[in-house]
């Protein structure tokens, strides 16, 4: 995977609040588990949950430098893409600021000029 620079801590926090919407977002087992996957400590679960993915990636952000595991945990999440439609267009508005999108099979890809 190519590296990433870090995203702005407002794209980030907009990614997390989508991906931890209360009504339709992950679940709090589910944040456990992509976090696990994708290798970053799962820091409170008592934080809400936006709070926690927001912490456990800026966290990462900040120790490595780049801004890859947001895009691995949302290819994680969105592996089947058919459970995540709802957050496909919210993620593509805070994603675009990045030059990225979640294509129709729930990978991120980067936008192409032309």
């Amino acid at each position: 995977m190519t590296h990433l620079v870090p995203f702005n801590v407002q794209y980030l926090e907009a990614a997390c609040r989508v991906l931890g919407d209360a009504e339709r977002g992950l679940t709090g087992p589910q944040i456990g588990r992509l976090l696990q996957e994708i290798g970053l400590p799962d820091p409170c679960h008592t934080m809400t949950k936006w709070k926690r993915l927001f912490k456990a990636l800026a966290s990462a952000q900040n120790r490595f430098r780049v801004g890859n595991h947001l895009i691995m945990l949302i290819n994680q999440a969105t592996r089947d893409p058919d459970g995540f439609h709802w957050c496909r267009d919210e993620l593509n508005v805070v994603l675009s600021f990045s030059d990225l999108y979640v294509r129709e099979d729930g990978r991120v890809a980067f936008l192409t000029n032309g």
